[in-house]
């Protein structure tokens, strides 16, 4: 089963949207992914739903950035003025994030689903050269496109995979 999401921009508004999508997502692929149950899912660092719904199922989950790695660096030095745009929404997010917690989503908040933590596994599309406040990353979950491409990168995936099937107990 191959699921392809947009790279959706975040406006102001839209984070609602992306959030109703995770529900909708849901409903409609929900069955599906329990069925198969996949190896494990590559998700857009701007891809909201996608995060949420890879939770929800315990679905192992690789975030793919375009760009810098987003983490509270990078946001207050790049999108601090789009987060200080999103303050008029703030009290409709959160009635939203906590609607989907009662339909058994995971817990978060708005900054944690746009800063992915030490603890996710994401391939970026930039040299590590070019990150910016690389010394905040763990270097062990990073994978810089730039230094060797996608069959790398899948290479990559694979390993990390094996990795976290290791820390959670399973036999790679």
């Amino acid at each position: 089963m191959t699921l392809t999401c947009v790279n959706y921009f975040l406006k102001q508004f839209s984070i609602l949207r992306l959030l109703e999508l995770a529900e909708a997502m849901d409903y409609m692929a929900g069955r599906d992914i329990r069925t198969l149950r996949p190896a494990y899912t590559i998700i857009d660092t701007e891809s909201i739903w996608g995060r949420l719904l890879a939770e929800k199922h315990g679905l192992s989950y690789v975030m793919s950035s375009a760009d810098q790695v987003l983490n509270l660096f990078t946001i207050a030095e790049d999108r601090l003025d789009y987060f200080k745009a999103l303050e008029p929404y703030e009290t409709a997010i959160d009635r939203e994030l906590k609607h989907l917690q009662r339909k058994g989503f995971p817990k978060k908040t708005l900054l944690s689903l746009l800063c992915p933590g030490n603890d996710v596994d994401i391939i970026a599309g930039i040299p590590e050269a070019q990150q910016k406040h690389l010394h905040t990353l763990n270097r062990e979950r990073v994978f810089f496109m730039g230094c060797g491409g996608a069959a790398k990168a899948a290479d990559w995936i694979i390993l990390r995979q094996q990795e976290n099937k290791h820390r959670r107990g399973s036999k790679p």
